[in-house]
């Protein structure tokens, strides 16, 4: 045999071998995700070709959150990733959506990535202090509200007298520094941004929920996950690896979130970090949270909102 037939035979046979350890076909799927951290995972698995190594020919594509949950509805996209209190909500309505995969997880003892966040000029200082205030919201009865809720009940503070409203983050620091608000919720870049101007931050907000819990998750229809199931198996390994790869890089997937999401993301600023295994125990405290004010009628396990075949820990 020549040596040009060797390296032939050679790289033929490297190329079999990737192919079988891939499943030997690529299949297709269309993502929608937020131009987020907490959605992030999406662009490291593009990036770091995770997504093609798993065999899938992955389309990521950014939108607003109002859009991309009647995207999944329609089948105009197959995945995307939202918050477990918002999945829940859109299942009592009847919107037919399961859990494949987590997202980003909150862990007491890191840096907040979202705040509850008055003027620096404000009068406020505890939870006790925001009776008959405004407090501004990226979603009413979201994760926001009702952690803002649950912080101020657990700090001494009756949540039932605060007005919210629903406003961008983009406009929430504008809004406090004109006093059309009181407070605001919300997270990096804004709220690295707030604090270089003065402004405070009281609580996360998470902390009342639990020490540790599951926030976000990714998600598609159970259609869809019936009708796919190695493209659901697949992307579930996908994004355990990236979850891993991402905790560990926060430098390096700091600037591919930049690029994707046109975001000032500043080395220092505090990141999110994401699970690699759906857990029922962490899913469990934030959808409890959203029944307790009234963003669920009524709490659900969260076993009913996982595509059955899953593993879990």
């Amino acid at each position: 045999m020549t040596i040009a037939r060797l390296i032939g035979f050679l790289v033929f046979a490297v190329f079999l071998e990737a192919s079988a350890a891939t499943g030997q076909t690529t299949i297709a799927v269309r993502i929608a995700t937020l131009p987020s951290d907490g959605g992030a995972q999406a662009f490291y698995a593009k990036d770091k070709g995770f997504f093609a190594r798993g065999g899938l020919d992955a389309e990521v594509t950014v939108m607003n959150s109002s859009a991309i949950a009647p995207a999944i509805a329609s089948g105009t996209f197959d995945i995307a990733q939202s918050t477990l209190a918002t999945l829940a909500a859109a299942r009592e309505h009847g919107q037919p959506f399961v859990v494949i995969a987590p997202s980003q997880l909150f862990l007491i003892k890191l840096r907040p990535t979202a705040g509850i966040v008055v003027a620096k000029t404000s009068p406020i200082k505890t939870a006790r202090d925001f009776s008959g205030k405004i407090v501004a919201v990226s979603q009413l009865l979201g994760i926001a509200q009702v952690t803002t809720e649950a912080w101020i009940d657990k700090n001494g503070g009756d949540s039932s007298t605060v007005k919210f409203i629903e406003m961008p983050p983009s406009a929430m620091v504008p809004a406090l520094e004109q006093g059309r608000v009181d407070a605001a919720e919300f997270g990096e870049p804004e709220l690295a941004e707030a604090l270089s101007r003065g402004h405070r931050s009281l609580s996360s907000g998470y902390e009342a929920v639990a020490n540790q819990f599951q926030i976000g998750a990714w998600y598609c229809t159970s259609s869809y996950a019936a009708a796919h199931p190695e493209v659901i198996r697949r992307f579930a390994n996908v994004m355990a690896e990236t979850a891993r790869w991402a905790n560990a890089h926060q430098g390096e997937s700091g600037r591919i979130l930049a690029k994707w999401t046109k975001l000032t993301v500043d080395p220092t600023m505090p990141r999110v970090i994401y699970g690699e295994r759906l857990n029922l125990t962490l899913m469990q405290p934030l959808i409890d949270v959203a029944a307790k004010y009234k963003a669920l009628r009524s709490s659900i396990p969260a076993s009913e909102m996982i595509v059955t075949g899953i593993r879990l820990e």
